[in-house]
């Protein structure tokens, strides 16, 4: 496939990325204060970049229009909107 982000997960080196980062960050169910938000999408824009593919959206906007608004949510204790605002992020 062509897409950016196939390009971007056939250059990552999972292997090293699982036994650096294994012991800190497990499947297991995350608490809801943990959970990420604009973060992962600006690293993964940082990489693609670095790894000198150009994506054709960025989703910059969107991405932190969607965090605000799960953390309103959030604050509003409102936790499966923000959940569901969370997934819509992803």
């Amino acid at each position: 496939m062509k897409h950016e982000l196939v390009r971007l997960a056939q250059a990552i080196d999972w292997p090293v990325l699982e036994e650096r980062f294994g012991a800190v960050y497990s499947d297991g169910p995350a608490c809801r204060r943990c959970r990420p938000g604009n973060r992962p999408r600006e690293r993964l824009v940082r990489l693609a970049k670095r790894a000198g593919l150009d994506l054709q959206q960025t989703y910059v906007r969107f991405g932190k229009l969607a965090l605000i608004k799960q953390q309103r949510y959030a604050h509003a204790k409102q936790f499966k909107r923000a959940d569901k605002a969370l997934r819509s992020s992803r």
